[in-house]
């Protein structure tokens, strides 16, 4: 996992459901688990440069225990290389790496049931999902 990673998330059933990653690398490695909630699922528009409003319950956390402020950007849009995502995972919603141009890989669980399409533009660079 990232030893700088900066991530909104909020409780959603069964665990935890990351809004947005937070950092400098554009290959984030997500974590297993948030503040003892494990994660199943990515929210909608997460990875996306143009992000919607968050949930009022949505909560802040990072592997290092930095706050907010210590994260100068997203990892959003056309940074997004790769992501890696907990094997537990279950869920992509909508959108969820809209406009990531950039994007060339996918690394997912079997437990991934539900996702939203990848397509065009998003998919134009993607060439390994696993």
């Amino acid at each position: 996992m990232n030893s700088s990673l900066g991530i909104l998330w909020q409780a959603c059933p069964g665990g935890a459901r990351i809004l947005r990653v937070f950092g400098d690398s554009p290959c984030p490695a997500l974590p297993v688990q948030i503040e003892g909630f494990p994660v199943v699922e990515i929210g909608p528009y997460c990875f996306a440069q143009n992000q919607r409003s968050q949930p009022a319950d949505a909560r802040f956390w990072s592997v290092d225990g930095r706050s907010p402020a210590a994260y100068p950007h997203p990892i959003a849009g056309d940074f997004v290389q790769g992501v890696t995502l907990p094997a537990g995972v279950r869920a992509l919603h909508n959108a969820a790496f809209y406009n990531c141009r950039k994007l060339e890989w996918l690394c997912a669980g079997s437990a991934l049931e539900i996702w939203a399409a990848i397509c065009s533009p998003t998919a134009a660079r993607l060439t390994a999902l696993s």
